[in-house]
């Protein structure tokens, strides 16, 4: 045995014989007994092996990597309560970089809102097997790392690899981003429009907003005429000075970048230049409906719907599962998406009311829609009411939209049988318009308000627009998880 072996067993000896007859701390005897197994396996690897034990002065983080990771998310339970349910994801899908020039390490794609970043899992990796150790958050306590151990990255920590010589040391900045607002909420900003376009606003009874190409296109009705406005950003519009009839905000649908609509006895056309024109040689429907990728929906002189490709120049007779009467007489929009199963193919869903007139008791609204398949010929078919079925509310002034996975509708008052307070929630469809549900994704924006007419519409980004005519107020929310 070497010198350093015996002279080690000397000061254990030692130890031992201070912890019985002094009573020392029961602590000194594993740390004295530490010591002298190291010195002695230092010692003795010293005398036998200095040809193969190498040690380095130089030494960096080369790697960091996360491992399972707990994400909590809010919930309603059946009952309407607040809940919170955990899932895991792995983070090692998040790549981080190391710069060796600041010193800093960090994660370009920020985690999934409700992360746990107060109790990670990491890997590190060093350069020659430099030694890494942790600062505390609150004091420059050091603690050696541990793949085993739960580390609380909630805020930058400071970690420090040490040569492995003992010569040398790095400290790096760790920050592990994560979304602080959830990527499958609707986040709203708020514009407010012109003073003056404002106060016209105000005296709409009806109004329509369409996104055709790069441009918003406002048409409200005072009921004797209608105003066109227009806007690339949702806070700057321009008031054409176009005269228009009263009835044109409720028949205008934006086909591409174009805007299709009925003025009279004349079916005019606004393009993306700005420029509004009559539609040489076309057919005038007696009401615009709807509008899929390439076609035109509309009620012909006869009352019967009707669908022209060519931009209005001519039309054909559809046909109808039902009676022509429960068609929508009013508040009437229509959202157009492509099927998961097949994007060749198209959904059109086609909402709106009956007039009082019509139906002075119903409570739901008129729920159509159609599948688009070309070289097939498909009917309209009426989602009628059903037991079971979680029903649109006829409310006052419906719009919808598709956005997301689902179809978006909102309106004012309840009228007729419903009795349903207005603008206090989307209502959406996941089914293709046959149950309306609450969906935690979509919330109105928190400042929020109308009491008269607005406007809703989807742009090419994915940015979901409303108009309040009561407030002259834009708002423009977006998914964090939908990109353009």
């Amino acid at each position: 045995m070497c010198k350093s072996a015996c002279i080690c067993g000397i000061l254990i000896t030692f130890a031992v014989k201070n912890h019985i007859i002094k009573g020392m701390k029961r602590i000194l005897l594993p740390f004295a007994l530490m010591v002298a197994a190291l010195c002695m396996y230092t010692s003795c690897l010293k005398s036998d092996s200095d040809s193969d034990v190498k040690y380095y002065d130089d030494t960096a983080i080369t790697s960091f990597s996360l491992g399972t990771v707990n994400r909590y998310l809010h919930t309603k339970s059946k009952s309407g309560e607040d809940s919170v349910y955990k899932t895991t994801f792995a983070g090692s899908a998040y790549k981080f970089y190391i710069d060796q020039k600041k010193f800093e390490i960090y994660n370009p794609d920020s985690l999934p809102y409700g992360s746990d970043a107060a109790h990670l899992l990491c890997t590190i990796t060093s350069k020659n097997s430099g030694v890494v150790v942790l600062k505390n958050i609150d004091n420059d306590t050091l603690k050696f790392f541990n793949t085993s151990d739960s580390l609380d990255f909630s805020q930058p920590r400071v970690l420090r690899v040490v040569s492995n010589d003992g010569t040398a040391t790095r400290d790096y900045t760790v920050r592990v981003n994560v979304h602080q607002e959830s990527a499958e909420k609707v986040l709203w900003t708020e514009k407010l429009m012109p003073t003056a376009l404002a106060a016209q606003l105000r005296s709409f009874v009806s109004m329509r907003l369409l996104a055709a190409g790069k441009r918003l296109v406002l048409l409200g009705s005072d009921g004797n005429t209608t105003q066109l406005m227009t806007s690339t950003d949702g806070g700057d519009w321009s008031l054409s000075n176009a005269m228009l009839g009263a009835e044109v905000a409720d028949n205008a649908v934006a086909l591409g970048d174009d805007v299709l609509m009925v003025d009279g006895a004349q079916l005019k056309c606004l393009k993306a230049d700005g420029s509004l024109t009559p539609v040489e040689g076309a057919m005038v429907p007696l009401r615009l409906l709807a509008a899929s990728d390439s076609r035109l929906y509309g009620l012909a002189a006869d009352g019967a719907m009707a669908v022209s490709d060519d931009k209005g120049l001519t039309w054909a007779a559809e046909t109808l599962d039902a009676d022509l009467a429960l068609l929508p007489t009013q508040d009437v929009s229509s959202a157009c998406w492509a099927l998961r199963t097949n994007t060749d193919v198209r959904q059109l869903l086609l909402v709106g009311n009956r007039s009082l007139e019509d139906d002075a008791i119903g409570a739901t609204a008129q729920v159509w829609c159609k599948i688009i398949d070309e070289g097939q010929a498909t009917d309209w078919n009426y989602i009628a009411p059903a037991s079971g079925v979680y029903l649109l509310p006829r409310l006052q002034g419906l719009k919808v939209v598709r956005y997301a996975d689902a179809v978006l509708a909102l309106g004012g008052k309840g009228f007729g049988g419903c009795k349903e307070t207005g603008f206090t929630q989307f209502y959406a469809s996941r089914d293709g318009g046959i149950n309306w549900l609450q969906d935690s994704r979509f919330s109105l924006p928190a400042n929020f308000s109308c009491a008269g007419v607005f406007g809703m519409t989807v742009d090419a980004d994915n940015h979901l627009w409303i108009v309040s005519g009561s407030t002259g107020m834009v708002y423009c929310g977006r998914l964090g998880s939908l990109k353009k």
